[in-house]
C-alpha cells in the first residue's frame, strides 16, 4: 500500500512540473511578445511603451521565480526555458539602451 501512496505522489509531481514548465513557457512567449511589440512601437507613444515593458518586466520576474519551483524536470526543458528567459531578458535590456539613447538625443 505504501508504494502505491508513494507512486501516486510521484505522478502528481510530475504532472505538476509538466505544468509549471507550461506555464513558464507561455509566460515568457507572451514576455517575448510584449517585448518585440515595445520595439515597434514609436516613440511618441510613451503611455504604451510603458505598459508593454511593465508586462514584459512582469514576464519575466514571474517566470524566474517560478523555475526555482521546478524539480524534477529534464535538463532540456531547463535550458529551454533558461535560454526563453535570457532573451526576454537581453530584449528588454536592449529596448531599454535604445530608449536611454533616444532620450539623450532629444
Amino acid at each position: 500500500m505504501r508504494t502505491s501512496a508513494e507512486a501516486k505522489l510521484n505522478e502528481l509531481r510530475s504532472k505538476t512540473d509538466r505544468e509549471l514548465v507550461s506555464l513558464i513557457g507561455n509566460r515568457l512567449d507572451r514576455g517575448l511578445a510584449f517585448a518585440r511589440v515595445l520595439e515597434s512601437v514609436g516613440t511618441e507613444d510613451w503611455a504604451a511603451r510603458e505598459d508593454f515593458a511593465a508586462n514584459a518586466e512582469s514576464a519575466w520576474t514571474e517566470a524566474g521565480k517560478w523555475m526555482t519551483l521546478l524539480q524534477d524536470v529534464t535538463p532540456q526543458e531547463r535550458s529551454r526555458l533558461e535560454f526563453k528567459l535570457a532573451q526576454l531578458r537581453a530584449a528588454l535590456d536592449h529596448t531599454r539602451r535604445t530608449e536611454n539613447r533616444v532620450c539623450a538625443a532629444s
